[in-house]
């Protein structure tokens, strides 16, 4: 596994913590903060495996004004998301240049 998918990992379980039984997720397309976390355990499952496939799904949600930035305004950890985001669009770039 390569550091920067290590990295996607962590990143995942970090927004993961942020989403707890009681978080906002009206202004998201999840109907609840479980459905949320499932999802990124099964992201994370899936880059452990090893499957880039998920990527480009991970891009999507990462992208401006969509899932996870929505859920990080509602619940008050919008700031720490823009790092993310910023970082996240980093890897992505880099992990699809090596692939081509």
């Amino acid at each position: 596994m390569t550091k920067e998918i290590t990295r996607l990992i962590e990143m995942l379980k970090q927004i993961k913590s942020r989403t707890g039984k009681d978080a906002d997720t009206s202004w998201s397309s999840y109907d609840d903060p479980q459905e949320i976390r499932e999802e990124l355990d099964e992201y994370i499952s899936q880059l452990t495996e090893g499957n880039e496939e998920v990527l480009n799904t991970l891009n999507l949600l990462f992208a401006p004004t969509s899932t996870f930035q929505e859920l990080s305004i509602a619940n008050d950890w919008s700031d720490e998301y823009l790092l993310m985001a910023e970082e996240f669009d980093k890897i992505f770039e880099k992990l699809k240049k090596k692939k081509s």
